[in-house]
């Protein structure tokens, strides 16, 4: 954790260190639902390049849940998926779409 006493999401001066990096990496705050991610794993390890920031919380699970399926599946490749339009297809036969 990092003292930055001014900052607007701060609770009690503080902000998180990968927060912070990741902030200071984009040039604006993070908004509070965004969720800085570490690639590999290590919390400890703040470094930019282990840094992925998911636009949600509810993104970044789907992610771990997806991965379980599929290890090698990275960050990038999830986002990408996870921006195309949905389609079901037909669900009986002679139904259209």
């Amino acid at each position: 954790m990092l003292y930055i006493p001014n900052h607007p999401y701060a609770v009690n001066g503080y902000v998180m260190a990968h927060r912070a990096a990741v902030e200071r990496t984009l040039g604006r705050y993070l908004m509070p639902e965004e969720k800085v991610h570490h690639r590999d794993g290590d919390k400890n390890n703040n470094s930019i390049a282990n840094l992925f920031l998911f636009p949600s919380n509810g993104l970044h699970s789907k992610f771990h849940h997806a991965k379980k399926d599929n290890p090698h599946l990275t960050e990038e490749e999830f986002m990408e998926a996870s921006q195309q339009p949905f389609s079901r297809g037909p669900l009986y036969p002679g139904e259209t779409a």
